[in-house]
């Protein structure tokens, strides 16, 4: 009886003991879930906005850290790697991006060129740093005097590499992508000046307002007239319009060298169902029919970015709902929720950890 009776408490003792467990790790996860809802936000976000890479579609937080985490080794960037008048003690790979998209000549400020074999630094002809950082000119100077061998190299079978061979090509292949990040945006910012009536007038825009390339091209019907005239004229007969024409055609060219920037796959296919083809604004820059679904797209994500740069909050945001709007027709391959819990979920890794770990404490 008493072996029984002791057996029996024992077994309500374990049970009392396992339910309380339960309640507490209810308990945690309830917490964690709710600490999850309150850091995903209901407003659309840059951030959020889904491009395709690798097969996959996946917001535009996502994509910048996979890209500055095979430059940097890092998912975000700490000093030295951006300028000391950063008052922040570290920058997202998202804001990285917006910059370096926006204000690609001064991309050079962010030394995230991470190469640790002194073999590879001295084949670049670069000084040993001791934090491993570069920038992208130095690079690109370095790589000046090695493009025989990384065009020999490209023909190799991988078997054939040597370590050596694959860092020096990782450092290649990164460089190019950084260059395509800087500009995958250039077609769509307001870089062209017009000052010219006739120009301008021809445009829809007042004198001294500033245009895209994009936005050339769509009124490229109403500047034809104006480019026969200039071709069919001697130079020196050229009147006070046409050199000013003369001048944006020649913008035009130079930032036409952009377009082989065609890393940021951010603009869908015109058919709201396919997850295939989707196009980086550069690409459409060269398609003769741009559908009326992606010529929306990339009119929001012009103004958005020029709203940006200017300073407008308020109109980018705005710009921002459109943007989500848009997206709406795509709903069956664009999950707006799953772009925000990634975005988050990216946001909130370290904030996590942490919070369990002290949660755990608590509870247990």
């Amino acid at each position: 009886v008493y072996w029984i009776t002791n057996t029996s408490h024992y077994e309500t003792a374990r049970s009392f003991q396992k339910t309380k467990s339960m309640i507490k790790y209810s308990r945690f996860f309830l917490i964690i879930i709710l600490l999850g809802n309150i850091l995903i936000s209901s407003d659309f976000a840059f951030q959020e906005i889904p491009v395709q890479e690798n097969g996959r579609i996946k917001p535009l937080d996502t994509f910048a850290r996979n890209q500055l985490l095979s430059i940097y080794n890092k998912r975000s960037l700490q000093p030295p790697a951006f300028p000391e008048n950063v008052e922040s003690k570290k920058l997202s790979a998202i804001d990285w991006f917006f910059d370096i998209a926006v204000h690609p000549n001064d991309a050079d400020k962010y030394r995230v060129f991470n190469i640790r074999n002194p073999e590879v630094v001295g084949s670049l002809g670069l000084k040993w740093d001791t934090n491993h950082l570069y920038n992208r000119n130095e690079i690109l100077k370095g790589l000046q005097h090695q493009l025989d061998y990384i065009a020999k190299i490209q023909t190799l079978p991988e078997e054939d590499l040597t370590p050596f061979d694959r860092q020096m090509f990782h450092i290649y292949s990164n460089v190019i992508h950084f260059q395509e990040l800087c500009f995958s945006f250039s077609c769509l910012i307001d870089l062209i000046e017009i000052e010219d009536k006739v120009i301008a007038e021809a445009i829809g825009i007042i004198p001294g307002e500033s245009i895209s390339y994009y936005d050339v091209m769509k009124k490229a019907n109403a500047l034809n007239p104006y480019i026969e005239q200039l071709t069919n004229k001697n130079k020196n007969d050229w009147t006070d319009t046409e050199r000013a024409l003369s001048r944006v055609i020649t913008e035009l060219n130079e930032i036409s060298q952009d377009k082989f920037a065609r890393l940021v796959k951010i603009i869908p296919p015109e058919n709201t169902i396919s997850e295939k083809n989707w196009l980086s604004p550069w690409e459409l820059m060269d398609h003769q029919q741009i559908g009326i679904k992606q010529h929306q797209f990339l009119n929001i994500l012009s103004n958005y970015l020029n709203a940006r740069i200017e300073g407008k909050e308020l109109l980018a945001n705005d710009l921002l709902t459109q943007y989500n709007d848009a997206l709406i027709p795509y709903k069956s391959i664009v999950h707006i929720n799953h772009l925000k819990k990634e975005t988050g979920y990216n946001n909130a890794n370290i904030f996590y950890k942490s919070s369990a770990l002290y949660i755990l404490a608590f509870l247990l």
